[in-house]
C-alpha cells in the first residue's frame, strides 16, 4: 500500500535529490523506497543497471536450461553465449 508522506526538508536538499533521483532514471518516491525498503542493499540502481541485472538472471537461467541439453562445458557454453549476444 502506498502512503503520501509530508517532510520538511531544506530546498537545495530537495532540488539536489530530484536531480540525483533524475540521473538514475527514477522519481523521488522511488529513489526513497529503494532506500528505506527492508531488506534492501541502500544502493540506489539506475534503470539500466535495474536490466542488466534481469538480463543477467534470465541468461543465467537459459544457460542452465541449455547446459541440461549439451555435453560441453558450462565455461565454454557461456563463452560462446557471450561471443554470439554481445560479439566480444
Amino acid at each position: 500500500m502506498k502512503t503520501k508522506l509530508t517532510l520538511t526538508i531544506k530546498k537545495n536538499v530537495i532540488e539536489a535529490a530530484k536531480r540525483k533521483a533524475k540521473s538514475k532514471g527514477m522519481s523521488l518516491s522511488r529513489m526513497f523506497e529503494e532506500i528505506f525498503e527492508e531488506g534492501g542493499s541502500n544502493e540506489i540502481k539506475t534503470e539500466h543497471q535495474r536490466a542488466a541485472e534481469r538480463l543477467l538472471q534470465k541468461l543465467i537461467i537459459f544457460s542452465a536450461e541449455i547446459q541440461k541439453t549439451i555435453s560441453i562445458p558450462y565455461k565454454y557454453f557461456l563463452f560462446i553465449l557471450l561471443w554470439n549476444f554481445f560479439g566480444v
